[in-house]
């Protein structure tokens, strides 16, 4: 909503919702921080994608609980942009992610992530976590960031 109250417009600006362990770096159990290991392949996926894209990222790790700063620079270091967000912390991932796009009425997102989430297909590409992102998923993750003309909720439809 607007500061007038009234529902704001879909927008359109593609967003990728980013896990870190077993996208950014390879999954293991007690290896470092969050800004620990992270494979160059990997970084250079996602700068690909967000920059062919202009795609924002929203931090949807783990992470994001306990090391957002750290993440952020670290995004900023690897020449990313740094995240317009966060989602936040309920009971399931697919519902912080959901309740993020509808709060900021979004069409074109994609999460990223290695777990198996129940979301839209056309919004989640998994991802495998020992290879971690690479060019491979790329193709895939680009034709799924394509603009939609309708939102997975009918609230952000409304123009103001």
């Amino acid at each position: 909503m607007n500061a007038k109250g009234k529902v704001v417009p879909l927008d359109g600006t593609p967003t990728i919702f980013l896990d870190i362990d077993g996208v950014m770096r390879p999954l293991a159990e007690g290896r470092g921080d969050a800004t620990s290991d992270w494979l160059e392949s990997a970084v250079t996926t996602l700068k690909m994608v967000v920059k062919t894209k202009e795609a924002n990222i929203v931090l949807s790790t783990s992470w994001r609980l306990s090391a957002a700063e750290p993440v952020r620079k670290h995004l900023k270091q690897c020449g990313l942009p740094e995240p317009v967000g966060s989602t936040a912390s309920l009971s399931a991932r697919e519902d912080e992610i959901l309740q993020y796009v509808e709060m900021h009425c979004l069409s074109t997102w994609l999460a990223l992530d290695d777990a198996q989430l129940d979301l839209p297909p056309a919004h989640f590409w998994r991802v495998d976590h020992e290879a971690c992102l690479s060019l491979d998923d790329a193709p895939e993750i680009l034709s799924r960031l394509q603009p939609s003309q309708v939102s997975v909720f009918s609230s952000c439809c409304a123009i103001t």
